[in-house]
């Protein structure tokens, strides 16, 4: 999840049009090249009637590798240049990576707007990219993994709902609670994020709306956009969350936003029969550490390991967040992450 999305994710109060461009601030190039083989590999992603192309590059270790990781990283606009230094150490440890440029981002086709754009749209086009890279001749034989970063993982949890038969899984600070508990955390830890769409004076205030528009998400986890903004307005009124409540749109007005809350993704990882990693920062203030891994490990589900990293935060990075630091992973993890696949 990027910097300006991690400080309003859901709570987004207009429509983001990112414009094409080859790379952001916070993202930068690989480093050393010419120790590996890149290779474009692109993918069709539905968009409306037609269909818009994605674009991604392969980089493969020259000296030879046995596994692959495809990474996704969290809400906002991303290219192929995100965990920019995580991609380094992978490929490093004879790791292949393939990373694509988000739709609306470098060469990828369509419109990155953070209003509509959904996780099972997300979910959809990364099992469209597991399916051309299983095609691929150079991965043959190889083992085929995925790597999810916060609202990442869920789309990586969306893909194999879909079919996508990843070899492993990691989840990085990824929501495992359903329908969408991390916000009540973010609401806890952090309200100053919340301001402008719960105008009320105490934190209970707020947590009792929030948790009264979630239950009608809860209750209708295939109901559409619009018909479930109706039955989110019925609520408002009753519970007198009006316009004198929120500064411009109340809280989930945006498509994305209710898809998020819709979703229930627990079972999935109770019957993943695979290796799955979750990673996490004890400083997360996107997910709460502590009640994320308790649930996995209440699954009691032998598949998954499950690490939590002193006082790292939501980037398992240890300084203040901005845009040079974001992608900057702690060492400690990214060689546990890199060793932890190579071990499989």
């Amino acid at each position: 999840m990027k910097l300006s999305a991690l400080l309003s994710f859901a709570v987004i109060l207009f429509t983001q049009v990112v414009t094409a461009q080859q790379m952001f601030p916070y993202e930068r190039d690989i480093s050393n090249k010419e120790n590996y083989i890149l290779k474009e590999i692109s993918f069709k992603a539905a968009e409306k009637k037609d269909s818009i192309t994605i674009y991604g590059t392969l980089a493969m270790p020259k000296s030879g590798f046995e596994k692959l990781v495809i990474i996704v990283p969290g809400s906002g606009a991303d290219t192929q240049y995100s965990h920019y230094k995580l991609t380094d150490k992978l490929l490093q440890h004879n790791i292949a990576v393939y990373r694509y440029d988000d739709r609306g981002t470098g060469k990828s086709g369509g419109k990155n707007n953070s209003a509509n754009y959904t996780i099972d749209q997300m979910s959809a086009e990364l099992y469209n990219a597991f399916k051309v890279l299983k095609k691929t001749t150079e991965l043959n034989g190889k083992k085929i993994g995925m790597l999810g970063h916060s609202q990442g993982g869920m789309v990586t949890m969306g893909a194999y709902k879909l079919g996508a038969k990843p070899n492993f899984l990691i989840q990085w600070a990824t929501p495992v609670q359903k329908h969408g508990a991390f916000l009540k955390y973010q609401l806890t830890k952090r309200p100053e994020r919340f301001t402008d769409i719960f105008k009320y004076e105490t934190l209970e205030e707020k947590l009792t709306v929030m948790e009264s528009l979630h239950k009608v998400a809860e209750e209708n986890p295939e109901l559409d956009s619009w018909p479930l903004s109706k039955k989110l307005d019925k609520v408002s009124k009753k519970i007198g969350y009006d316009e004198k409540r929120y500064t411009r749109f109340p809280y989930m007005t945006l498509t994305s936003e209710k898809a998020v809350v819709q979703k229930n993704l627990e079972p999935l990882y109770k019957n993943a029969d695979f290796p799955l990693l979750y990673i996490v920062g004890s400083a997360d203030d996107f997910v709460d550490a502590n009640a994320e891994t308790a649930l996995l490990k209440n699954f009691a589900n032998p598949n998954i390991t499950v690490k939590v990293y002193d006082k790292l935060n939501h980037y398992l990075g240890n300084t203040l967040l901005t845009s040079e630091s974001m992608y900057a992973i702690n060492e400690t993890p990214a060689n546990e992450i890199a060793n932890w696949i190579k071990n499989l």
